[in-house]
């Protein structure tokens, strides 16, 4: 074997396998640290803010948007307000409909879930709906990161491949946006140092308070990726249902469970 011949290929163009691993006996443990948080440290500079309408945007570095992440309310029926008003009129009305049947409508959902149903008229073939916490929750950062980590993880489930995101809880649930904007690239940070997940991802900011916030977090953990990493809180029984499962195929024909 070449010395280190997987380098060039990997700072040039960094898309590997999720299985990609590199062998003890190839090379020594501290070399495989770094080129693995090299390739930790490009997947997440790939992430895009932009300015931007969630119920207009259709793609992401030149790459179809398939997914739109967004916040909800427990019921996850909206009447127009916000951004999930936004994707509500983009999906058409087929969306409420669905939310307000069996079994969407009989569950209230808890702070933190994400909710997948299909895209309709969106334009896209999935559509993850989160029940962000409000900012005068005692428990609401951590409640927040947990929701971004649920959203991510539903998102890599279904095999979405370029994902629009709404900032989560900024709005009416008042979050702060500078502290909102940390957690949110916390976790996506983190959710990149867990799973090596590939996807194109955007943030969308209809606010330019959000945007800038947003930029600014990202590049300030560019400059330091692995300070403060948090390990992801999930239960062995949510690991196995986010990690062991295949993805879904795109462009679902009947809804999804919730």
């Amino acid at each position: 074997m070449s010395p280190f011949s997987e380098l060039p290929q990997v700072f040039q163009n960094p898309q590997w396998p999720e299985s990609f691993a590199l062998e003890a006996d190839e090379l020594s443990q501290a070399c495989r640290e770094f080129l693995e948080t090299s390739m930790e440290y490009a997947l997440f500079a790939k992430l895009k803010v932009f300015s931007g309408d969630i119920g207009r945007v259709t793609s992401i570095d030149n790459k179809s948007v398939d997914c739109l992440v967004f916040p909800t309310n427990s019921s996850l029926i909206n009447f127009g307000i916000g951004a999930a008003g936004a994707v509500f009129n983009r999906a058409g009305p087929e969306l409420m409909t669905l939310v307000r049947s069996p079994p969407y409508h009989d569950i209230r959902r808890r702070t933190t879930d994400a909710v997948v149903t299909p895209g309709f008229n969106a334009g896209v073939d999935y559509l993850i709906h989160c029940v962000g916490p409000s900012s005068h929750r005692p428990d609401c950062e951590e409640n927040l990161y947990k929701t971004y980590l649920n959203a991510f993880a539903s998102a890599r489930r279904v095999g979405a491949t370029c994902i629009a995101i709404a900032s989560i809880s900024t709005g009416s649930l008042g979050f702060p946006t500078k502290r909102a904007a940390k957690i949110a690239m916390c976790a996506y940070r983190d959710f990149i140092k867990c799973h090596r997940w590939q996807a194109t991802v955007g943030i969308v900011c209809l606010e330019r308070k959000v945007q800038d916030a947003m930029t600014n977090e990202h590049e300030r953990i560019l400059r330091h990726f692995n300070d403060g990493c948090l390990a992801i809180p999930y239960s062995a029984e949510e690991e196995m249902a986010y990690s062991i499962i295949p993805p879904m195929p795109l462009a679902p024909t009947h809804p999804l469970t919730p």
